[in-house]
């Protein structure tokens, strides 16, 4: 039976996170020995984690502290093909492999805009972690990014050449995730005769989940909605005073995270994203999937490959709200436009089947 080890920070509530263990599941139910490595056992997604998959835990409080345990892990370990995700992470994961002399079979992924996500960093150390993909991705055995746009982005910051850089799109899509019902009693709104549009994802900055909130407050002047955000994070408090300001108390509420978003979706009428920049927006897949319009920024990057330019779901520039409102009722007055093969590209079988191809 080969091995597998991925390589991951831990198991805390975030898009990378989420996909990754999908990932790890899914190889482990095609009959893969799975192991993961992180910092910790930690994070809301760890009880979604197979029981058959093995854990590593490094116990360090920063993966840069980690170089050693995750050496040791791949010698005792002796993977055929190891994985890792997120910049961070990639860098400690190529110095342990080649410490070792096995970073052949490493594969680093990247999930977001290595630039923006640069940029957008404080400290030097984190700095200096993004600059030393400069030297070190060339020694991965292959650059991954979970789109096209990200894999070009990943090849123009760390100059790694883009014939090495190949794109896999991330595993989202599975059977459980089509036999979901609407569930009755889920919230208020949805027993009210109004639209319900809703936002997943973590408020942060680059979010703009301000975007979504204003857009609601235009589109509800014209139409009664509702509108529910689903995520946490630090903009939490600010979102709640600008909902306050705008005398919206009684149409959108922040409910929080949720480990399992797929009920809220199917019985929203649209999911909106405001995004300044992403990678591969998991949610927008998971939407389309579960049958409910789609609204999203057309922002680097993901989106118009998810959507195929505007094809399946409605595009407005980034930073425009009134765009957005607009796509908002567009969304709910227009025929769904749904294609099984399309979507076939982001189910957990056919990324597996890419990520084996590298054995």
């Amino acid at each position: 039976m080969k091995k597998i080890l991925v390589i991951m920070h831990d198991f805390r509530g975030g898009g990378a996170e989420k996909v990754s263990i999908s990932l790890c599941n899914e190889l482990d139910a095609m009959g893969y020995s799975v192991a993961i490595c992180c910092l910790n056992k930690s994070g809301a997604f760890i009880d979604t984690i197979s029981p058959s998959i093995t854990l590593f835990s490094t116990d360090k409080k920063r993966m840069i502290f980690s170089i050693f345990s995750i050496k040791k892990t791949i010698k005792e370990w002796c993977p055929s093909l190891i994985i890792s995700h997120l910049t961070h992470v990639n860098v400690t994961a190529i110095i342990s492999s080649l410490m070792c002399l096995e970073h052949k079979k490493l594969l680093v992924v990247e999930h977001s805009q290595m630039t923006r996500n640069y940029q957008q960093k404080e400290s030097y150390f984190d700095k200096l972690v993004y600059l030393s993909t400069l030297v070190l991705y060339r020694f991965a055995g292959k650059c991954v990014g979970v789109s096209k746009g990200v894999s070009d982005e990943m090849s123009s910051f760390s100059k790694v050449s883009r014939d090495k850089v190949i794109t896999i799109y991330n595993p989202v899509i599975d059977d459980s995730m089509l036999s979901i019902s609407k569930e009755s009693n889920l919230h208020k709104f949805y027993d009210l005769d109004v639209p319900v549009y809703i936002f997943v994802g973590r408020l942060i900055k680059s979010k703009k989940v301000t975007d979504f909130i204003k857009a609601v407050g235009i589109v509800n002047k014209s139409n009664n909605c509702r509108a529910l955000i689903l995520g946490d994070g630090p903009t939490s408090n600010e979102l709640l005073e600008l909902i306050t300001e705008l005398k919206l108390d009684t149409t959108i509420e922040l409910i929080g995270f949720r480990q399992n978003v797929y009920e809220f979706i199917k019985a929203s009428d649209s999911l909106v994203l405001t995004s300044e920049w992403e990678g591969l927006p998991t949610v927008l897949i998971e939407a389309l999937a579960l049958g409910t319009q789609v609204v999203s920024t057309d922002c680097k990057s993901g989106p118009s490959e998810i959507l195929e330019n505007g094809k399946y779901g409605f595009l407005a520039p980034v930073g425009d709200v009134k765009e957005i409102a607009e796509a908002m009722l567009l969304s709910i007055s227009s025929q769904k436009n749904i294609c099984p093969k399309h979507l076939s590209k982001f189910s957990r079988n056919y990324a597996c089947k890419k990520y084996l191809e590298q054995l």
